[in-house]
């Protein structure tokens, strides 16, 4: 990413003195970038502190979140979709709490990342 914005760094700064607009899209692309590299870092610790399988199905669970935020944004959800968030939480729970004692594993950062 920092070579990338090397090599076009001399394309932004010309268009940054013509207008305010490239400003406004030069700080709002540092900010999706800025939220990207965190999601990157956050994944690459969560992979690094969790077991291969639970990660897999930690990770299918991002269709969990879409109807979470449909939802938060005033959506109303249909049934089945409230349905398939409680499985698929309850599937989480089940891999992550039940047994964790005979498997010695307990929730890490990695988990929760």
């Amino acid at each position: 990413f920092g070579a990338a914005v090397l090599v076009t760094l001399p394309w932004l700064l010309k268009d940054l003195r013509k207008n305010d607009d490239a400003l406004m899209a030069a700080w709002l692309g540092f900010e999706v970038g800025l939220w990207n590299s965190i999601g990157y870092v956050a994944q690459a610790v969560g992979l690094d502190t969790t077991p291969a399988a639970e990660s897999a199905f930690i990770c299918s669970l991002a269709v969990v979140t879409v109807p979470i935020l449909d939802f938060c944004a005033g959506k109303q959800l249909q049934s089945r979709q409230w349905i398939g968030v409680i499985l698929a939480v309850i599937g989480v729970a089940f891999l992550e709490l039940v047994g964790s004692t005979s498997t010695g594993h307990t929730m890490n950062t990695g988990d929760l990342l």
